[in-house]
């Protein structure tokens, strides 16, 4: 028996996909490459660090500590066009995957 139900993770996925026309007006299209090395969960396909890509760019909150801003970039994948977004990450300068893809594990060195 199939239900229409979301888990909340797929939940959060549909708002950030889906905004109000109010919302959209606010992104950005900006070229970036990126920041590290990603796996596409939807096809496995693997986009290395430096990649260039067109990205929405759209204002994903505040850090409180600092009032500094936190942007979230949707990009779509270069073999399936599913989406993935990434979002930056103040406090540890860095960046965070979001959704839709999955970050590939560094090489240790012993």
């Amino acid at each position: 028996m199939a239900t229409n139900s979301f888990s909340s993770s797929e939940l959060e996925v549909h708002k950030i996909l889906e905004k109000p026309m109010g919302e959209k007006l606010q992104k950005f299209k900006v070229k970036m490459t990126l920041p590290f090395n990603v796996y596409c969960e939807h096809c496995g396909f693997c986009m290395g660090k430096g990649n260039r890509f067109e990205a929405a760019k759209e204002e994903a909150g505040w850090e409180t500590l600092f009032d500094i801003p936190i942007w979230r970039f949707k990009i779509n994948c270069y073999s399936c066009s599913a989406p993935f977004a990434i979002k930056n990450d103040p406090g540890r300068y860095d960046y965070v995957i979001e959704f839709g893809a999955t970050s590939v594990p560094k090489k240790v060195n012993i």
